[in-house]
């Protein structure tokens, strides 16, 4: 049960709860208005301290976004944003971060994005495809296999990347 309330924008929200000696849990959470979506996503397991890379890529697929803006918080401060897609370089103390993405679809369509890590040698140390979606029967959250089948399309060999079939099963390398 989320207990969070949009307002005028959506929006991100954090709850920890922690013991005087370690994190118990921890969770983040979008509000949502019509037409704009706020994600939030807490990589199961803590960073290092060191450098690091963030990168929100639009799919453009079926269609681009209208907006996709990210950003990356640690210890309840933002360290890194952008405004768009694109990439942005932080550097986090040992522990867990937060990853925030607001997106708006186009008008009456769906799209899909992904968000990521990756360490000083571009080792990936976080990877989420999120959908973007007003309209129902798309891929939702309640089928994750079809996101796992399109992540593992574009992890494959350099030659079968962004040949990707599309049909009632689902996605299926070409």
């Amino acid at each position: 049960m989320s207990y969070g309330a949009a307002g005028t924008a959506a929006g991100t929200y954090e709850v920890d709860l922690a013991s005087t000696t370690a994190s118990v849990l921890q969770s983040a959470a979008g509000v949502n208005v019509t037409g704009s979506y706020a994600y939030a996503f807490v990589p199961s397991s803590p960073l290092a301290a060191g450098s690091y890379r963030a990168t929100a890529s639009d799919f453009q697929f079926p269609a681009p976004l209208s907006s996709l803006a990210f950003a990356v918080a640690q210890n309840h401060a933002v360290l890194k944003q952008s405004s768009a897609a694109g990439s942005v370089s932080f550097t986090a103390a040992a522990g867990r971060v937060v990853l925030l993405a607001a997106a708006a679809p186009a008008a009456g369509v769906n799209g899909l994005f992904d968000i990521n890590v990756q360490n000083s040698s571009s080792a990936v140390a976080f990877d989420q495809i999120q959908t973007v979606s007003p309209v129902s029967g798309f891929i939702s959250s309640d089928h994750p296999w079809n996101l796992w089948k399109l992540q593992r399309h574009l992890d494959g060999p350099e030659d079968t990347r962004g040949v990707l079939h599309v049909g009632a099963g689902g996605f299926e390398r070409g």
